[in-house]
């Protein structure tokens, strides 16, 4: 278990020991600030082979603003995204909750909306990590 509470050094240098034991292959990311600067601190590749790390920023509970280095950058196999509602405005989610959510179940409730699914089973999720999207269908996980 990692805690946020130690030094940054000890919180990187923990981070650095699993990373070396099992590479990381995804961060879900609530907080934000300087926990996420020191997690991608902790991923610093040093002109080696690096493993490609997925960074999800879900929050910004310890701050909405980081400082990266154009170096740290380089020198990791990374894909840096966003994902939440945070960033919508007012007017959109009304729109998503008044308008769009009902007509989709509208739509799903007349048979009239389909989507195209690739569906795989939760214990085969490593053969399928890197897939790409197979003419716009979406990835299903069954659990």
């Amino acid at each position: 278990m990692v805690l946020t509470g130690q030094s940054n050094e000890a919180f990187i240098e923990q981070i650095q020991n699993i990373h070396r034991r099992t590479p990381i292959d995804i961060i879900i990311d609530y907080l934000w600030g300087n926990t996420a600067e020191l997690l991608l601190t902790a991923l610093k590749g040093y002109g080696s082979y690096q493993h490609k790390t997925r960074f999800v920023s879900v929050g910004s509970v310890t701050g909405d603003i980081i400082q990266l280095s154009a170096e740290n950058l380089r020198s990791v196999d990374l894909q840096l995204s966003g994902s939440g509602l945070g960033s919508w405005t007012r007017e959109e989610m009304s729109l998503l909750f008044k308008e769009i959510i009902p007509e989709m179940f509208q739509l799903a409730a007349e048979h009239k909306l389909k989507i195209d699914t690739v569906e795989v089973p939760l214990q085969d999720i490593e053969k399928i990590w890197e897939m790409k999207s197979q003419n716009g269908k979406r990835l299903v996980i069954a659990i």
